[in-house]
C-alpha cells in the first residue's frame, strides 16, 4: 500500500511540476503561474494547451489551440483557480504518498516465507539482517603453519599461516595435517597453479596440479564449517571450492579486499610473516587459465 502510494506521490509531483514561471509573460490565478514554452502555454495536469495570439500588459488575449473561441483574463483567471486546486490536491497526494514511501523504507517487511540469501546456513545473510563477520586481522591464532617457496628454481623466502582452530577446528585441522603430510599425503613438492594479480593466489591441488585434483584428510570433500570471518584485506587464507559443501585440499590467500566471497568460501587462517612472498607470487607473469610461466613451488611445509 505504502509503494503504491509513492507511486501515486510521484505522480502528483510529476503534475504539480507542470506550473512554473512564464517565458513570454505570466497569468496569475490563485497564487499560481503557468508555464508558457514558445507559444504553447500548458496547464497542469488538466495539461489544456492555448495558442497566445497577444500579450499585452494588464490585458492579456489567447485562443483555444482546439478552437477559435478567446479567452479573456478573467476566464484564464477562473482556469488558474481551477488548476491551483487540482495542483494543490496532487500536492497533498504527493506529500502522503512519499511519507509512506519512507515508512515502508525504514521497516521493509518482506516474505515471511523467503529463506535467507545464500541458503539455509544459519551464517547466511538473512531477510532481518547480514551476521557480524570478524575481521580476520582479529581472529585467535591457534596453530602456526609454514610454506618454504620457490619460483623457478630459486628459493625465495617463507610464508608463515596462523590457522582459527578455536573457530574452525575441522579447517583448520585438514589444512595443518596437508602441511605436515602426516597422512601421507599433502602440499609439500606442490604448486600455486593459479595467481591473478590483485585478488588472489591459489595453491593445494598435490594430485593433478590443474586445480582439478586435490583432497580432505576427511575423505574427497568435506562441509563448510562455518561462515565466521570477513574476507576483508589481504593475507586472508581461505578455502578454495567447486560450490557449497565441496572443501578438498585447495586453498588461497587474497591480496586485496574480496568481500563478494564471503558466505561461500571458509576463511581458516591469515599470513602472519611473507606476505612479501606472497606480493611477489602475485607479481609473477603468468599464462593460459592463470597458471604462472615460471614454476612457483611449496618445497617444504610444516608445524611451527
Amino acid at each position: 500500500f505504502g509503494r503504491m502510494l509513492g507511486f501515486v506521490g510521484i505522480v502528483g509531483l510529476r503534475s504539480t511540476s507542470l506550473v512554473g514561471h512564464s517565458s513570454k509573460g505570466t497569468v496569475s490565478g490563485a497564487g499560481w503561474y503557468h508555464k508558457f514554452r514558445g507559444n504553447q502555454c500548458s496547464y497542469g495536469i488538466v495539461r489544456r494547451t492555448f495558442v497566445v495570439k497577444s500579450s499585452s500588459k494588464g490585458s492579456d488575449s489567447f485562443s483555444s489551440s482546439k478552437n477559435s473561441d478567446k479567452l479573456d483574463s478573467k476566464e484564464i483567471k477562473m482556469a488558474g483557480k481551477g488548476l491551483s486546486r487540482r495542483a494543490m490536491f496532487g500536492a497533498s497526494i504527493a506529500a502522503v504518498g512519499l511519507l509512506f514511501a519512507a515508512v515502508t523504507l525504514m521497516y521493509p517487511g518482506g516474505n515471511r516465507n523467503a529463506k535467507a540469501a545464500t541458503g539455509s546456513d544459519p551464517n547466511a545473510a538473512t531477510s532481518a539482517g547480514v551476521k557480524t563477520l570478524v575481521d580476520p586481522a582479529d581472529g585467535v591464532v591457534t596453530q602456526k603453519v609454514y610454506f618454504d617457496i620457490a619460483l623457478g628454481n630459486e628459493k625465495v623466502g617463507r610464508i608463515v599461516m596462523g590457522l582459527f582452530g578455536n573457530d574452525v577446528p575441522k579447517t583448520a585441522e585438514n589444512f595443518k595435517a596437508l602441511c605436515t603430510g602426516e597422512k601421507g599425503f599433502g602440499y609439500k613438492g606442490s604448486e600455486f597453479h593459479r595467481v591473478i594479480k590483485r585478488f588472489m593466489i591459489q595453491g593445494g591441488d598435490f594430485e593433478k596440479g590443474n586445480g582439478t585434483g586435490g583432497k580432505s584428510i576427511f575423505g574427497r570433500r568435506f562441509e563448510d564449517e562455518a561462515f565466521v570471518f570477513d574476507h576483508k584485506g589481504f593475507g586472508v587464507l581461505s578455502m578454495a571450492n567447486s560450490g557449497k559443501n565441496t572443501n578438498g585440499s585447495q586453498f588461497f590467500i587474497t591480496t586485496v579486499d574480496t568481500p563478494w566471497l564471503n558466505g561461500k568460501h571458509v576463511i581458516f587462517g591469515r599470513v602472519l610473516e611473507g606476505m612479501d612472498i606472497v606480493r611477489q607470487i602475485e607479481s609473477t607473469p603468468t599464462g593460459t587459465r592463470d597458471r604462472p610461466a615460471q614454476s612457483v613451488k611449496i618445497v617444504d611445509s610444516g608445524v611451527l
